[in-house]
């Protein structure tokens, strides 16, 4: 039996970002009120606000 994957967009990794982030909020909650797992949270915290862009990681390359 295969497992299905959700794939979220990008807008609603955003807005879950920004419910986070809210003072006082409690991310197992939001996550259960999302019908979400606790941990692809924070996986969408690293993967939005951590990651270096494309450009910022260019190097030139002399040939």
């Amino acid at each position: 039996m295969k497992r299905k994957y959700t794939a979220f967009t990008k807008a609603f990794k955003q807005q879950t970002l920004d419910l986070a982030s809210q003072p006082n909020t409690c991310i197992a909650r939001l996550a259960r009120d999302l019908g979400i797992r606790r941990n692809l949270i924070y996986k969408m915290e690293v993967e939005i606000l951590k990651k270096p862009r494309l450009s910022s990681q260019a190097k030139t390359i002399k040939i």
